[in-house]
This record gives structure tokens, sequence and C-alpha cells, in this order.
């Protein structure tokens, strides 16, 4: 293994928080490495499951104004990141986004919205919240392909960047949020089963449910 892809966990740092390094990190680089500075801006993150909720940490820790969206399934979830500190959670399914978001930069839209539900629908409904000169990134993959009015891109000067994966330096940064307590993970991972019990975590996760579980062996 070459030695860029070795990490050593920080002091205080548990294995149940160092196995979520690698979605931490996933975060890392579509927020900073990705983004120019989000300080003192307005960011949109859809999907509140395990990245779109790092996302939403990392944009918080970096010192933007974070707005993260799910549905009225994904309550627990919702919970789960106001409970961690992300100021605005919004279900919307019963609140209204665009409303929301006009208030919180008056009128003028989002600087940027982090697509992470991999809902193709989302790209299309993400552009109305953006600004003119707005950014939209895309983390999650689709199933479908995503229907994008190109003309309001164009129109709109938005810029619309993909982010994949992680780099050694999402990790170094990752570990430096981890050891500052900039990023709470403890929310993200709520279920903690004993080995034997591994399909009760898989039966979680398939019934919907935003969670990371870990297995002690």
């Amino acid at each position: 293994m070459p030695e860029r892809a070795v990490h050593v966990l920080p002091d205080g740092i548990d294995l149940v928080e160092g196995a979520l390094t690698e979605p931490l990190a996933i975060a890392v680089h579509a927020v900073v490495e990705q983004s120019p500075s989000l300080a003192g801006q307005v960011v949109v993150v859809v999907g509140p499951g395990a990245i779109g909720q790092l996302c939403a940490q990392v944009a918080h820790a970096v010192g933007a104004t974070v707005v993260l969206v799910g549905r009225t399934r994904h309550a627990e979830a919702l919970q789960r990141a106001k409970d961690a500190g992300i100021p605005h959670v919004v279900d919307a399914e019963t609140e209204d986004l665009d409303a929301i978001v006009a208030g919180l930069t008056g009128g003028y839209g989002a600087h940027s919205v982090f697509e992470c539900s991999g809902a193709s629908g989302v790209v299309e409904s993400s552009i109305p919240l953006l600004r003119r000169g707005g950014r939209l990134v895309l983390v999650a993959f689709f199933r479908e392909d995503p229907h994008v009015d190109i003309d309001a891109v164009i129109n709109r000067e938005i810029e619309v960047v993909g982010s994949r994966g992680k780099r050694p330096s999402s990790y170094r940064t990752a570990l430096r949020l981890m050891e500052s307590r900039q990023v709470d993970l403890s929310p993200l991972s709520p279920l903690h089963l004993p080995l034997e019990q591994w399909q009760e975590g898989l039966a979680a996760v398939a019934a919907g449910r935003k969670v990371i579980f870990t297995l002690r062996p």
C-alpha cells in the first residue's frame, strides 16, 4: 500500500469515528477542494444521507450558512443533523424551501447547492434555488439521467461541477476537522450492533433509514 494512502487517527478519535473518515473525506473533497471559499455564503445541501449530512457539517465548519433538505420520510435524519448543529433543516414536502432560501439571501438565491440525494429530478429543481452565477455541485450518482434546463444554466450563468470520491489531501483535512471537533460524527452512526446481528443493520438501511451502522466483533 502506498504511503500516501495510510493515515494515522489522531488521539481521542476512536475506531467507530475513524470508520467515518472515508465518507467525511468525500464531503471534504466536494465542499473544500471542489468549491471556492464558502465562508459567509448560503449553501443548500439536498439529501440528508451520510454524505449529505457530512457535506452540511463541513460547509458549516468553514463558515457557511447551511440549509439541509430532505423529505418527510427523512425526519429522523433531519433531526440528527439539527442535533449536530446544522442551523436550518427543511422538509421540502411540508415547508416552502424557495421561501426559506429567499429569506436567508435577501431574495438573491443560494451561492451553492450540493446535490447529494441521487434523485434525478433534484438537479432541475436546484437551479431556481441558486442566484445568478451560482454553483451546482453534483456529489451523488444518479440511477436515471437527470433532465437539465440548459437554457436556464446558460442564461443565469450557473456553474455545474462534478465531485467524485476523495484525494489523500481530503483525508488529511477530514482528520483535522475530526481532531478539532469541528464536525460531530456521533449522530451519523446511531446503530451499534454485535457482529451476529448484521442482518438487522442491513434491514434498517433497506427500510430507508439514513444511518451508518457499525458492527462489533
